[in-house]
């Protein structure tokens, strides 16, 4: 039987009788918590990003002036001063709070210096 636990889709495959509420019961404590696990993994990676964009936020508005003025080898420059940590968090999608835009993570992307220990 497979059962769906509220808005995060968490699906969880289950062989048992649903007569047994003891097990029904277990499923949804073990299903809350991967949920709450899940919402936390969530909080700490937007903490990291929020600390970052802090930090870094000459950085980014530099980064973002060079792309404006198509100055690629500037953007590139500031960008590899990054460590690859950085750089990581910073190239997140807008849609989960990164601060470039879409077209400029993609300029981003094409600017990037692959390390040896990247690979």
């Amino acid at each position: 039987m497979t059962i769906f636990h509220s808005d995060m889709a968490i699906m969880v495959n289950i062989d048992m009788d649903v007569d047994e509420p003891s097990k029904i019961e277990e499923w949804k404590r073990k299903a809350r918590q991967k949920e709450i696990n899940m919402i936390k993994a969530k909080f700490k990676r937007t903490v990291r990003l929020c600390k970052a964009i802090y930090e870094y936020r000459d950085y980014i508005e530099q980064i973002k002036q060079c792309l404006a003025n198509d100055d690629a080898p500037g953007a590139s420059e500031l960008w590899n001063e990054l460590n690859t940590e950085v750089q990581q968090q910073l190239i997140t999608a807008p849609l989960y709070g990164g601060p470039f835009t879409t077209q400029e993570v993609a300029r981003i992307k094409g600017l990037w210096e692959i390390s040896e220990d990247m690979l």
